[in-house]
């Protein structure tokens, strides 16, 4: 791991260095334009990989970098999700910044430091319209086409526009791969109560097997993430329970029995890069998942359902693959623990004495 990080390290100090000498904008200069500290050769930003987004958007944006140059960075340098025009709370003002700064060669104006200016427009739009229904949910790729060709303007009248034209459509963020997640549960259940003359099992069946906080994330409806804020009961511009790290995400999708292709499929919607063979840690896990397959045939018929196709599977054949597939994460927990690797997919509750 500590290898793969290396040369992440390097890759992204060459990109620096490349970026100086295309456009003869210094550290230094990156550093004053996004208020980072400078400090010689220990500025953090060169020293070792940023953490935040943020980071890697100010150095962008100092270099006056597109988006798709920036989500790059985000997704391969960070681990983390991409940009999400959809997600009102933050995402999309970074987006309308990084637009804005693109287009403008002339000004010298700072696009990175209005971000707080703009997000309290944003949100105070929001607010106003919450109640409002304006259209169906657009495609993500479509609002952001359509918020390149924002205007930017000291008023901020072109992104309130924006907010006005695509309430529905902020409203459905993540949607998607929610739906994704959901047609997993649905199957795992279904199967439990084939052929049970008992009460069909909800979602909290399958509570030992998925982590209480995903149970959580998977309760409710998919297509409305963002609505009421838990403690205050009050609606709000958050969007609901998203996890911001990748790991979390890899999680849920291994204790709902997804496998490799599965896996990056979901992570591709959440905006991550998909599962990477030269990070050592997760060529680990594409192998045992790919061994996993093989020796669980049933899980790999049942799945079949999802596309709408026949498994072929009778109620009891039923109820074995969805028990494989709740138990896969725990086996691959156990496979870890036999190899001497940490797993670092699952929360291990510590033994009370």
């Amino acid at each position: 791991m500590e290898r793969f990080k290396s040369r992440k390290l390097k890759e992204w100090k060459q990109t620096l260095a490349d970026l100086e000498g295309l456009t003869g904008v210094s550290l230094e200069d990156v550093c004053r334009y996004a208020d980072f500290t400078y400090n010689g050769k220990d500025t953090a930003i060169a020293k070792k990989l940023p953490k935040k987004r943020s980071s890697f958007i100010g150095v962008g944006m100092a270099y006056n970098q597109p988006l798709d140059v920036i989500n790059g960075w985000i997704v391969h340098f960070a681990g983390k999700r991409r940009l999400y025009a959809k997600d009102i709370s933050e995402d999309l003002i970074w987006i309308y910044l990084i637009e804005a700064n693109s287009k403008d060669t002339e000004s010298d104006k700072n696009y990175y430091r209005l971000y707080d200016k703009c997000q309290a427009v944003a949100y105070a739009t929001w607010k106003e319209l919450w109640d409002e229904i304006t259209m169906d949910p657009e495609e993500t790729t479509n609002v952001e086409i359509e918020l390149e060709n924002v205007d930017y303007d000291d008023e901020f009248k072109g992104l309130k526009t924006f907010v006005m034209n695509h309430m529905d459509s902020f409203k459905a963020a993540y949607s998607k791969p929610r739906t994704y997640l959901d047609s997993y549960v649905s199957l795992i259940l279904d199967a439990f109560n084939a052929g049970s003359d008992m009460k069909p099992q909800g979602l909290t069946y399958l509570r030992g097997w998925i982590d209480d906080s995903m149970i959580n994330y998977l309760s409710g409806d998919s297509e409305m993430i963002n609505v009421i804020d838990r403690s205050s009961r009050k609606k709000t511009v958050r969007i609901k329970q998203v996890p911001k790290n990748r790991r979390i995400h890899i999680s849920m999708c291994l204790a709902l029995g997804m496998g490799v292709s599965e896996i990056d499929r979901y992570l591709e919607m959440m905006g991550f890069a998909p599962l990477d063979e030269e990070n050592e840690d997760e060529k680990i896990l594409i192998d045992i998942l790919n061994d996993w397959k093989k020796e669980h045939p049933l899980a790999g018929k049942l799945k079949q359902e999802l596309e709408g196709k026949e498994s072929g599977l009778k109620d009891a054949e039923r109820k074995q693959a969805a028990e494989e597939m709740v138990l896969l994460r725990q086996e691959i927990n156990e496979t870890y623990e036999e190899g001497g690797y940490r797993f670092p997919y699952m929360k291990v509750r510590k033994e009370e004495h």
